[in-house]
Order: structure tokens, then C-alpha cells, then sequence
């Protein structure tokens, strides 16, 4: 009842995600849906051509700590055919454990922590209870 009580039988951690809008010709399609793949990208919408151009139009969502290189990769796959935009959307659940050794969360904990100057190790909360 006591970690219940203090919300610390589970951990998670928040990731940013990004808000990408990708314009692209109709045949580059199968291509930016690998690439959002690649990326851990999520499609939110794909709409159909705009009328009059041969242009079409993906949204997604795109974590921002695996998003480093998606706009080059994406247009250097297309041919320089798609153009992606990207602008912070929302903040959203990490699916991985941050005190799990070898999952995202805890790699992104380790580089704050180094980040920060403080100990690799996580303090366990035995240390911040009372003695009586």
C-alpha cells in the first residue's frame, strides 16, 4: 500500500513529439510511411492529393529524441520530392521502462544524470524515508 500510496511501484517518463507535416508527390508514399517506420514516427492522418497539384499530405507524430536526420533522410529517399515540416505537438508516455537497464527511458535518464552532474546510480528511495 505504501509505494501504491506515493506512486512509486512504476515509473514512466514523458517524450516530446513532434507534429510532422510531410508534402510529397503520390508515388514517394510507400517511401515517407518507411521512413516515419524508421523513425518510430505514428501516421495521425494521411490525406489525399491536393486538388490541382500532384502533391499529397502525411501528419504525424515523431519523437523528438529519435527525430535527429528525418528531414535530410526523408528528402535524400524521395529524391528531394517530399518537403517535412516539424513543429512540438504535445508531450506523451514512454512506453520503456526508465529503471530498466538497457531500455530508452533509462538511457535518456543516464545522459540528464550525467547531464546534471549527478550520480549514475539512482538513489533508492530508502534514502529519502525518515529513521526513527
Amino acid at each position: 500500500m505504501y509505494a501504491s500510496k506515493f506512486g512509486v511501484d512504476e515509473s514512466k517518463m514523458m517524450e516530446r513529439l513532434w507534429g510532422a507535416d510531410a508534402d510529397g508527390k503520390t508515388l514517394d508514399e510507400t517511401c515517407m510511411y518507411f521512413m516515419l517506420m524508421l523513425f518510430t514516427g505514428v501516421v495521425a492522418s494521411f490525406l489525399n492529393q491536393r486538388p490541382g497539384t500532384p502533391l499529397y499530405n502525411i501528419k504525424a507524430y515523431l519523437p523528438v529524441i529519435e527525430s535527429f536526420g528525418f528531414s535530410g533522410q526523408l528528402r535524400a529517399s524521395t529524391s528531394g520530392q517530399a518537403f517535412p515540416q516539424r513543429v512540438f505537438d504535445h508531450w506523451d508516455m514512454m512506453s520503456s521502462e526508465p529503471l530498466e537497464a538497457g531500455t530508452q527511458a533509462s538511457t535518456l535518464v543516464a545522459d540528464i544524470r550525467r547531464r546534471k552532474g549527478l550520480k549514475q546510480q539512482m538513489t533508492p528511495l530508502s534514502e529519502y524515508e525518515d529513521k526513527l
